[in-house]
């Protein structure tokens, strides 16, 4: 009996330890107003049976860059371009996803799929994160398919950033409402 009760204490204990570092690996972001994000870079491509499309946003302070369009030999061709200021709600939210996209790629090292590099049907494309905070640049580079379809936390957090930033820029870009799975966020 005095062996069982000094089993359950010991296997009480070390549950308690795992939880506790679980814990301090994933704690919450801090309020937006306390992130020190400068500006976010994302750019994604992917080929489909009628050609290669690409979106990209840059993000600084409270004004919002977009451009899509069509890929060809690597040029890049803009069907639709502009420049909205978003709402402080979508900044918030935006900021707050950045910082988690952080996390994974500094804090927790995640390892993400390479990028394709065709822009064919075939090819899994590729997706850039690009995060300027007062303390220095940090950058993710990965499939697009991989964020796309992917059901880890780390394409999660990627995804999300990925629609805010979607459907801060509007509902209906270059034509389409998704991209290939991205939508922007009900």
């Amino acid at each position: 009996m005095h062996h069982i009760l000094f089993q359950t204490r010991f296997f009480l204990l070390a549950l308690g330890s795992l939880c506790a570092a679980a814990c301090s690996l994933s704690p919450q972001a801090p309020a937006a107003t306390e992130i020190p994000l400068q500006s976010v870079s994302l750019y994604y491509h992917r080929g489909s049976s009628t050609g290669a499309s690409f979106e990209q946003f840059k993000l600084s302070g409270d004004r919002l860059f977009f451009e899509c369009g069509s890929v060809s030999g690597g040029r890049h061709a803009a069907k639709e371009q502009k420049i909205i200021t978003i709402s402080p709600e979508q900044l918030e939210r935006i900021k707050i996803d950045a910082w988690q996209v952080r996390r994974y790629v500094e804090d927790l090292q995640a390892k993400f799929k390479p990028p394709g590099s065709s822009g064919t049907i075939f090819d899994p494309g590729k997706l850039s994160v690009a995060l300027q905070f007062s303390d220095g640049p940090h950058k993710l580079e990965t499939s697009f398919d991989s964020v796309a379809t992917g059901t880890e936390g780390k394409a999660a957090i990627v995804r999300t950033l990925a629609q805010d930033l979607r459907k801060a820029a509007g509902d209906n870009l270059c034509g389409r409402a998704t991209f290939y799975g991205f939508s922007g966020r009900l």
